[in-house]
């Protein structure tokens, strides 16, 4: 007979710094022109859960020819490990934006990412998830919000996680 244990896997959460944004921006990274323009602000408008959330607005013909960028803390992967990035987002109207996980050798350089592009119609809040193999030469993952150039977008993020996938 099986035992109740063996059908219970459970992933590993990562130790991501500040996931809902709580701590404002501790342990984000905001690109340099996103810092200059304040295109990608912590709110209390933006949350979906808690009392802070992540708003990313571009207007119509705003300058950022680089677009919004916002990357999380590198967390410790191992590779050929299966990791889930899980978010919630809303789109306040029609927008585009794109949420990676991206994974970096020891170096610190990008050596794979999977991708959620969100074409988003105007709509509530949606729990989105992307899942990937890390690289054989990975070590760490983190998470880089971007939205591309001028494109338009009006999102709000919050409750972001990195797992480890656990088979059973």
């Amino acid at each position: 007979m099986a035992s109740f244990s063996s059908f219970c896997h459970a992933d590993e959460v990562l130790n991501l710094e500040n996931p809902g944004f709580e701590a404002d921006r501790q342990g984000w990274v905001w690109g340099k022109e996103d810092a200059e323009s304040e295109l990608s602000r912590v709110t209390t408008e933006s949350a979906y859960k808690g009392k802070l959330g992540l708003s990313v607005i571009v207007a119509d013909g705003e300058q950022a020819p680089m677009g919004s960028s916002v990357l999380s803390n590198k967390v410790p992967v191992e590779p050929g490990s299966v990791y889930r990035l899980t978010f919630y987002a809303r789109s306040n109207e029609k927008s585009g934006i794109g949420v990676m996980l991206q994974f970096y050798n020891e170096g610190f350089s990008i050596v794979g990412d999977a991708k959620q592009i969100l074409p988003m119609e105007v709509g509530d809040w949606t729990e989105y998830k992307v899942e990937a193999p890390a690289p054989a030469n990975a070590a760490y993952a983190a998470i880089f919000i971007h939205s591309w150039s001028r494109n338009r977008c009006n999102v709000d993020f919050d409750e972001f996680t990195i797992s480890k996938v656990t088979k059973p």
